[in-house]
């Protein structure tokens, strides 16, 4: 999955704990087999996250709808990073 060309949340949700990452697509739920992001470690330190405040992440939810939007004005991948680059 290129990060460029797919947004999170057209193939990723969280589960009701905010634990777990759900599958909503084939990518997404090969994505998250083959990087095994659903490890109980993982599990155990995104429930830690929570409880500093830390989780769910929000920051990417911004980056991703900035780049939703880019990509609908026409704003090319490497353009885009170089915008986020000097921004964040």
């Amino acid at each position: 999955m290129h990060e460029h060309l797919h947004l999170w949340q057209d193939h990723f949700s969280w589960d009701k704990s905010k634990t777990e990452i759900i599958g909503k697509t084939a990518i997404g739920r090969a994505t998250i087999t083959a990087f095994k992001m659903n490890r109980s470690s993982l599990v155990r330190v995104r429930a830690m996250w929570i409880k500093l405040g830390e989780h769910p992440p929000i920051f990417s939810k911004v980056v991703q709808e900035i780049r939703l939007e880019a990509q609908q004005k026409g704003l090319t991948p490497e353009i885009l990073e170089e915008i986020l680059k000097d921004e964040f």
